[in-house]
């Protein structure tokens, strides 16, 4: 649950999880969607909460192909975490892991290279060089 103690955009986050797993992409979106609303609306535009529903939507649309709508929803996410967390958070790294993947998907490399990097930066600076994470980025 997250911090807010507010569950039901958790719980329709989950659902929309779960619809994209079943590739049942309308209810995923229509979840993803809801979810954001109500955090927008009960939390403001600026809680970390909504981060993780402009992550959710970003992904969403990258696998839907709708890239442009994808890139919006991901470059969202890390501009609120900034605000919030500060940018050495391991949520930062991987809001901008998806920038770097999106781009690269995009043939922008140069944009990717540099997402990834400052992902990879991060997690190594938080996690220590040996965490799955950093591997993994």
């Amino acid at each position: 649950m997250s911090e807010t103690a507010f569950p039901l955009p958790d719980s329709y986050n989950n659902l929309g999880s779960l619809h994209s797993a079943l590739s049942e992409t309308d209810q995923a979106k229509d979840y993803h969607k809801r979810a954001l609303e109500i955090r927008l609306k009960k939390l403001g535009p600026d809680h970390v909460d909504g981060a993780a529903s402009y992550n959710n939507l970003g992904s969403l649309h990258n696998d839907l192909g709708d890239t442009d709508q994808a890139k919006d929803y991901y470059k969202r996410a890390p501009e609120i975490l900034l605000k919030n967390v500060g940018p050495d958070h391991v949520h930062v790294a991987a809001s901008y892991n998806n920038l770097g993947s999106l781009h690269s998907a995009l043939g922008e490399t140069d944009q990717a290279k540099d997402y990834h990097k400052r992902a990879l930066e991060i997690r190594v600076n938080m996690l220590g060089p040996n965490h799955v994470d950093v591997a993994a980025s």
